[in-house]
């Protein structure tokens, strides 16, 4: 089996392909919701929370001290997929050092787990990952690097506005021959041109740059 993981930076989504409808659908998580906070808290006892539950731990904060505080934020990271980039080592407060790619791989183990347990009912060991056409070599190699992590067997990685035309077009939609995707995120905003004649061409290789919902809500 395979699913696909739209894997982003404030929200990530995971499909499957229904073969009764011929079309790619969404999966939802544990909480009924079709996106998943692209969030993780490590507690100090090695629990590991994904999604609205690491969320959950900043929102109970404002009344905490500020010790407290300090400890719930420096065991929750967000906007993890930014954090592919550099790659630095992320120290917790009680010394440990965990890096990006296991905090992504923490994320996609989620929504592997909301796929098995949900519609599929069945072990997923094969998956499709978008990303952003910005991605450089080396953050490529890091998100082929998650999802193994996660328990993953055989991962395939496609430019994150390719995949967004893929599914309108396999969806039935009168998409028309000449398609212009724009796929703004939270950290990047990507473009693609597709010709939709005898399948899918990209007469230009797709374009993206470092600017997202993320960006707009520091300059505001």
């Amino acid at each position: 089996l395979f699913i696909g993981i739209d894997f982003g930076t404030s929200y990530s989504t995971v499909c499957w392909w229904n073969p009764h409808s011929n079309v790619p659908e969404v999966i939802r998580n544990e909480h009924g919701d079709e996106k998943t906070p692209s969030a993780v808290f490590i507690g100090s006892g090695g629990e590991i929370l994904v999604g609205k539950p690491a969320l959950d731990q900043l929102a109970d904060t404002a009344h905490m001290p500020s010790k407290d505080q300090v400890e719930i934020f420096s065991r929750t990271f967000v906007g993890v997929k930014r954090l592919l980039k550099d790659d630095l080592p992320l120290a917790l407060p009680d010394g440990r050092i965990v890096t990006p790619v296991e905090v992504a791989a923490e994320i996609l183990k989620n929504l592997k787990l909301s796929a098995e347990s949900g519609c599929l009912h069945d072990s997923v060991e094969g998956v499709v990952v978008a990303h952003p056409v910005l991605f450089t070599a080396r953050e490529k190699e890091r998100l082929q690097e998650a999802p193994a992590l996660a328990g993953f067997k055989k991962v395939i990685l496609i430019e994150e506005p390719v995949a967004a035309v893929m599914g309108y077009v396999a969806s039935g939609a009168n998409a028309g021959c000449k398609i212009l995707v724009y796929d703004l995120g939270g950290g990047t905003l990507d473009l693609a041109f597709v010709e939709n004649n005898d399948g899918l061409h990209i007469p230009a290789e797709p374009t993206g740059a470092s600017i997202g919902g993320e960006d707009f809500d520091r300059l505001i």
